[in-house]
Formats: C-alpha cells, structure tokens, sequence
C-alpha cells in the first residue's frame, strides 16, 4: 500500500507539476537521487541505489534536516522516466526537487577505477537557485567502501551548513553491516525491487542475510520483497472475490439489552469515598461498563453469562 502510495503522490505532482514550481521548498528538506554508474561491473552499478541509501540513512541522523525517503525519489524518478537514464544533470535534481517540495536534492556518480577501487562525486543542488550549494568527492577501495561513503556524507553535511553534534556524529558511524559482499547483495536487491521484481528482490536480500545473519535492513528487506511479490500475483478479480466474501459473512450477535438496575458504583452512595468511580457514559459494549481496570458486569456474573446486576446509584445536584 505504500508503494501504491508514493506511485500515486508521484502522478499527482507530475500532474501538478508548473504549480509546485512556483512554491517555495520545504525549509531543510533533502531528497538523494540514485547515483549514476556509466561501467560494466554489475556489483558497482548495483550501488548507484545502495550509496544512496547508505546516504539518506545517515543524512536523516541529523535533526536539522528532513530526508526524504529513497523510495519517494525513485516513484518520482519512474514517473518522469527518468528511473534508468543515469542522468545527473542540475535540471534534472532541480525538476525532481520542486515535486518533491525538496529545498535541496543530492546527486552523484560512482566510477570503479583500477585496482578494485572505487570514486564517488557528488552535489547538493540548491532547488530554489538552481545552483550548486556544495560538491563532497572521495576514493577508496571497495573494500572500505562504507568508510568511503562515511566520507561523503561528512562533506555533504559540510555543503549544507550542518554542524553535527558528537552524538549524531557517533550515529553517522555505524555501519549496517560489515560485510560488503552482503552489502552488495542487499544492493542488487534494491535494483531488482525498484524495477518491479520481487522475486529475484526476495532471493538477492535473502543472500545478503546469508552473508550476514545480522544484517537487519536485509532481512527486512526480503520481508518486504515477499509481501510485494504475493501482493502482485494477486488479481483484481481476486481481490474482489475475497472483498465480496468478506460482506457475506454473517452479522455479529447483537448486543444484550440495556440493563434497567445501575450499577452500584460506592459502598456508601451519600457519601462516596475518593476511591469510588463516577459512572460515565454507556461504553457502547453492549451494557458492560468499566470501574478502573476492573470489569464489573464481568464480575457480577462471574464470567458466566450476562445476569442483570442489582444495586442503587444516588444522583445528588448541587447548586453552584
């Protein structure tokens, strides 16, 4: 349903799209685009979605900002068809970020070098100038590639204007997983959920888990991938069948009628004590109504039927 969702949001804004252009942004907003990769090697090309969500996880660390989801970029970036072009031109960050109602959008690009390395640029584009507000630039080796995108996500904090406290700069550490081959898995999985396979989605996480059982965005990401997968085999004429069986289902029992006697709420009704219970409202329970946490149509009759309960409840008005 969320995915039906941001789909839906996402056609709204194309549809919209001169009028959200003309409002300002959302102060403080950031939308990460996927990060474009023009090489060959699969595993690299798979993180043009894992960097961003390596990014937008630990940009949303800060208190400053509201991040938006990756998710939210990739519906809008379908919509538009622009989803597979790897296109990372300003105009495109700008056109993204007015339907987003995003102040700032970061995009970038990934190029594997020799050695097994691998670089990364990227910029934070102002959506209201239309300027750039910031680059971060950085290479490692892809096996230090989550030192590597630590790196980035500082300078863009930088590019921002973000000054980070010591706790969030001890929470931008943590690392999801410190296994990059599971990392790369979960990336292939993110790639595959995004162009609509869940299946092949299901098996890349579920190989990530393997890699490492404590990676806990991969097994929520194979739950996900498995809820989808079954929501998509499902036909429309299905979900019909099992809605129209849903409204043959027989009625619940009435409830019992109203009981005439009050219930006695006080042991001394002229004179309650501070502990006694001021009787409310019918619950609309069918007659059972609450003192505290107790049930007191429940203990009256024991639990075994509905017996009228008998007592005296005394109203007393005062004037003011």
């Amino acid at each position: 349903m969320d995915r039906r969702e941001l789909e839906y949001q996402a056609r709204q804004a194309l549809a919209h799209e001169a009028s959200l252009a003309a409002m300002p942004p959302e102060s403080n907003t950031v939308a990460v685009m996927p990060f474009a990769y023009g090489g060959t090697n699969a595993d690299i090309q798979a993180l043009s979605r894992g960097f961003a969500q390596l990014l937008v996880t630990d940009l949303a660390k800060s208190r400053q900002l509201r991040v938006l989801e990756r998710e939210r970029m990739q519906a809008m970036l379908d919509e538009i068809g622009l989803a597979d072009s790897g296109r990372v031109d300003t105009m495109t960050a700008v056109r993204s970020g007015h339907m987003l109602r995003a102040a700032r959008v970061v995009q970038g690009s990934l190029t594997d070098l020799p050695g097994n390395a691998l670089r990364v640029n990227a910029v934070v584009v102002d959506v209201a100038t239309a300027g750039a507000g910031g680059t971060a630039n950085g290479s490692d080796q892809l096996t230090r590639l989550f030192a590597l995108e630590k790196q980035i996500a500082v300078s863009v904090f930088g590019a921002m204007g973000v000054q980070l406290s010591p706790a969030e700069r001890s929470a931008i550490e943590q690392r999801p997983t410190q296994n990059v081959q599971a990392f790369l898995a979960y990336s292939r999985g993110l790639v595959a959920q995004d162009s609509g396979d869940y299946a092949a989605a299901q098996a890349d996480f579920n190989d990530a888990v393997n890699l490492d059982p404590s990676f806990r965005a991969a097994s929520q990401g194979a739950a996900t991938a498995g809820d989808l997968s079954a929501a998509s085999s499902t036909t429309v004429a299905q979900t019909e069948q099992n809605v129209s069986r849903e409204e043959q289902l027989p009625p619940p029992p009435p409830p019992p009628p109203p009981v005439n006697d009050a219930l006695n709420l006080g042991t001394d009704a002229t004179n309650p004590s501070t502990g006694s219970q001021t009787l409310g409202a019918n619950t609309g329970t069918g007659g059972t109504q609450q003192s505290g946490n107790r049930n007191l149509t429940s203990d009256a009759t024991n639990g075994n039927g509905a017996a009228p309960p008998s007592g005296t409840i005394v109203i007393i008005i005062k004037r003011p």
